[in-house]
């Protein structure tokens, strides 16, 4: 039987865009098909326009810390760090489902009492 997965992502601005870039906070909640969960907390660099918006084929960057976790991550923590290229698709409406990430992440599950 196939179960759900699902990932959740809450953006939060630090402050107002400075010298075209925007300083993120995001909170990363991963929920794998066995119940399994990871949280992921990081600060993200975008590149932002006058109009307000991601400006297409920017590179954004971001890194944080692994903080939480349940059931095979039970007491996880770490770091991770990604670099991602957004609008690669002239086509397409925005740029969130238009990009490519590549990231590292290392990962320690602990023992948890």
């Amino acid at each position: 039987m196939y179960k759900r997965q699902t990932y959740e992502r809450r953006i939060a601005p630090t402050g107002p865009p400075q010298d075209g870039r925007l300083l993120i906070q995001v909170e990363s909640v991963y929920r794998f098909a066995d119940g399994s969960t990871l949280v992921m907390r990081g600060r993200e660099t975008i590149r932002w326009s006058p109009q307000e918006s991601h400006v297409s084929g920017d590179t954004w960057v971001g890194e944080g810390e692994v903080v939480a976790g349940s059931g095979r991550y039970a007491g996880a923590s770490g770091r991770f760090s990604f670099r991602a290229v957004t609008g690669l698709d002239t086509q397409s409406d925005g740029v969130l489902g238009d990009s490519f990430l590549a990231g590292k992440a290392d990962i320690a599950r602990n023992a948890v009492p």
